[in-house]
């Protein structure tokens, strides 16, 4: 065991280590220390004097603390730095005498915080949260973060400079452009921060750690897309789907040159309802979907907003969408509302259909010499050639599916929905699940709304079929 120190000067500097490396102990003889005691002294600062060199650290009790090894000919900035390291290491040990938990602080990792947190997020808040939230903090912690910071500890990455904790998001962004050039990537940049503190502030309240590092980083700014299709968008839109439809319909249903039928019909859906096309139609059930009480429509369990009390919402049909979701191809068994191409999945986004369908658009409204108004022909499209996905129209506004929700906000007066059910129909006040008399006494007009409204886009988009008539017929036909 070490002895205790013997040797007491007032401040190590660099006279104080040439002479102590002229006293170096002899073969056989124990390691002995040098501690600094004095007014300006750093609290257990001390120089361990070993056969071959001299190590500098903090000795509290009967441990030691190494911080480094220091050469003889060392300088009075360079032993400056060294002493500077000391005070940092002894204001953690100061820490943690008064609180004991910030010893998690410096043997956790960023890994270790995470899979922490994930266990606890599982067992306290997924039975009333969303799993697929889960899920995306899965994708942002494997394929950003713990690749970033996995191994290192929370308290080295506390004492990290400010500046280098200000660019996490753009360097989590940059990461997004380095694999697909056509996006900015500073939403899933500000999405990692918030995951990150959302992570660090639980060891926080663990006590685990003190400092917040990420006090004063401040998110990246995006463009909020608040964009709305024209009615010669609409047209474009209704012409270009009629002709990709035929298309499929004749396609292998494993070629991926044309969109699949089934991501057609979701979109044509998605054009008539406009429901939240990821959450309430791609992620559902055909369980969800019902017929009673006379009323055409999709029970989502847990909608957006709504998971808290009364939660979920319907989705009201009007014919075509019906007549979508039963033509959309699925194998025996599955209950999946839009199964992807792979049996046993999915689909998992619209992006690729859409821009396809946006680009057969934009093709058509290039070949016509309207003056009417368009989002399409200001947009930016994006494509393959060959394998390689780029941009192919270089407009300034990014136009995505949720397009397709912000269209029918500003379609339904035109419909003549009224104000309340306009609002019931995008789920902004909707009628929770269990409220089965409000079926009975507005469904029937909520579905009527319903296609009405997808009769007016249907206009629009040059399909011939009177929905409101063929919905009319059937409600007189089941009296």
């Amino acid at each position: 065991m070490p002895r205790a120190p013997k040797n007491l000067v007032p401040r190590i500097n660099p006279v104080v280590i040439r002479s102590f490396y002229a006293r170096l102990p002899k073969a056989g003889a124990a390691d002995y220390y040098v501690l600094e005691k004095g007014q300006h002294a750093i609290h257990w600062c001390c120089l361990r004097v070993k056969r071959t060199q001299i190590q500098i650290g903090l000795r509290k009790g009967q441990s030691w603390y190494s911080i480094a090894v220091v050469p003889q000919d060392v300088g009075v900035e360079d032993l400056e730095t060294l002493r500077d390291a000391c005070r940092t290491k002894s204001r953690e040990l100061e820490d943690e005498e008064a609180e004991p938990t910030l010893k998690e602080g410096r043997r956790t990792t960023w890994e270790t915080a995470w899979s922490t947190f994930r266990e606890y997020y599982t067992k306290r808040r997924l039975p009333s949260g969303s799993a697929r939230t889960l899920d995306f903090y899965d994708y942002l912690f494997k394929t950003h973060i713990l690749p970033l910071y996995g191994p290192m500890t929370l308290a080295a990455f506390a004492a990290l400079p400010a500046s280098r904790i200000e660019v996490i998001p753009e360097i989590i962004a940059a990461r997004v452009r380095e694999a697909r050039p056509h996006y900015s990537g500073r939403h899933t940049g500000n999405h990692a921060l918030h995951a990150m503190r959302m992570v660090w502030e639980r060891c926080r309240r663990l006590g685990w750690i003190a400092r917040d590092p990420f006090l004063d980083v401040g998110e990246l700014p995006t463009q909020k897309v608040d964009v709305y299709l024209e009615d010669s968008d609409l047209a474009a839109l209704g012409a270009a789907l009629r002709n990709l439809e035929k298309e499929a319909r004749t396609a292998s249903e494993v070629t991926r040159q044309v969109p699949s039928l089934n991501a057609l019909l979701a979109l044509r859906i998605t054009l008539y309802t406009g429901c939240r096309h990821v959450e309430e139609l791609l992620r559902g059930k055909l369980s969800w979907l019902r017929l009673d009480y006379g009323v055409t429509r999709i029970e989502v369990p847990q909608a957006k907003g709504q998971r808290h009390g009364k939660s979920g919402r319907f989705i009201y049909l009007g014919p075509d969408a019906l007549r979508c979701l039963n033509e959309i191809r699925r194998p025996p068994g599955c209950d999946d509302l839009v199964p992807g191409r792979t049996p046993g999945t999915q689909m998992n986004r619209l992006t690729e259909p859409w821009e396809r369908l946006m680009l057969e658009a934009r093709k058509l409204l290039d070949a016509t010499s309207s003056g009417q108004p368009s989002a399409i022909r200001s947009a930016r499209i994006v494509g393959y050639r060959g394998e390689e996905r780029i941009q192919l129209f270089g407009g300034t506004q990014r136009i995505p599916v949720k397009a397709t929700r912000h269209t029918l906000r500003t379609i339904l007066a035109r419909a003549g929905v009224s104000p309340d059910h306009a609002r019931q129909l995008l789920g902004h006040q909707a009628a929770y699940l269990g409220d089965r008399v409000y079926l009975h006494e507005h469904g029937a007009s909520l579905c009527e709304a319903a296609a009405k409204a997808e009769a007016f886009i249907r206009r629009l988009m040059g399909d011939s079929e009177s929905s409101v008539l063929h919905f009319q017929q059937e409600r007189r036909r089941k009296g």
